[in-house]
């Protein structure tokens, strides 16, 4: 990784202009309106999507049809995780209802009491049965996975809290105001890392938990080393703020997306900006498929954009 860091110094890219062939962006439909939460299942070709008609659409990647509708949400679905088994699925809503929901079972989903105002984010950690969530309580909260009972309290924090993250163990948590914590899955508390000037509202760890990529209102993407607690050189490739980060499975690439609708594929191994391609209205986030060949990005109007990453340009 910090040959991956030396390389990232010298990247100034404009990301505007690299090209990217239509075929190599698709547009689903009929997932629903106004979609704002999705989530790829970790153990198959499913993938999940819900928004503000409060239903939960399972679909089958492969075949792009709908596999099932769960309803019992009765406020905007924001957010939804898979458990890591994929077994398990939560979803959260804007008034602060968090569900967790038994696949392959006729159970109903069990409401988890933890949150009394709008749930926003909800993660899942890699190889590990717990999710995290955070709510404009100001307040973040590890969950286990197969029980519901909550492992760990976070906060309350002085500011609302933008974005989260979970890697290896590793929780970052993002205030309004720019501080970020930095904590795991045994501290009671997380420690202040850092002030994050300009403002920023996306956080994303590499697979190994060592580093943390972090979005700027000012295009930038921060690299902030976690053993030595040291900043390294920024990736600059956007022209707005990034309202998204994530890593792939592997660890290899990087995929940052910008307000405008501006979204760009890095190569972790090389440093490179794989390719750069504009959507053409306001965007919500992105993510990699588990297999690490696709991407997904959801845009205003409850569009879903799904991409093919093993993509190269000349």
């Amino acid at each position: 990784m910090f040959k991956y860091l030396r390389i990232f110094a010298l990247i100034l890219v404009p990301a505007l202009g690299l090209p990217v062939s239509a075929q190599n962006v698709r547009m689903w439909t009929d997932q629903g309106p106004d979609v704002r939460a999705w989530a790829f299942r970790p153990d198959s070709g499913e993938f999940a999507t819900a928004g503000g008609d409060r239903r939960i659409r399972i679909w089958d990647l492969d075949r792009g049809t709908s596999k099932a509708v769960l309803a019992g949400h009765h406020a905007q679905i924001n957010a939804l995780a898979y458990g890591p088994d994929g077994q398990t699925l939560f979803s959260a809503d804007g008034d602060g209802r968090l569900l967790l929901w038994k696949l392959g079972t006729d159970a109903p989903a069990q409401k988890l009491e933890g949150h009394p105002l709008s749930i926003q984010a909800l993660v899942a950690f890699p190889g590990s049965q717990v999710v995290l969530t955070s709510s404009h309580d100001r307040r973040a909260k590890i969950w286990d996975a197969d029980s519901g009972e909550v492992l760990r309290r976070f906060g309350p924090f002085d500011s609302p809290i933008t974005a989260v993250a979970s890697g290896s163990n590793r929780v970052a948590i993002l205030e309004q105001d720019g501080t970020l914590h930095i904590g795991n899955t045994t501290d009671p508390a997380p420690r202040r890392f850092a002030n994050i000037p300009n403002g920023t509202s996306a956080v994303a760890f590499s697979k190994d938990g060592q580093f943390l990529f972090v979005g700027g209102n000012d295009g930038s993407i921060r690299i902030l080393n976690l053993g030595d607690y040291r900043e390294a050189p920024s990736i600059r490739g956007h022209r707005d703020a990034i309202c998204s980060l994530d890593v792939s499975h592997d660890g290899r690439r990087l995929i940052s997306l910008g307000n405008s609708g501006q979204c760009v594929l890095w190569d972790l191994s090389s440093g490179r900006a794989l390719f750069s391609h504009r959507f053409p209205m306001p965007v919500v986030g992105a993510s990699f498929a588990p297999n690490g060949r696709q991407a997904a990005v959801i845009a205003g109007g409850g569009r879903l954009y799904f991409f093919d990453t093993e993509h190269r340009t000349p």
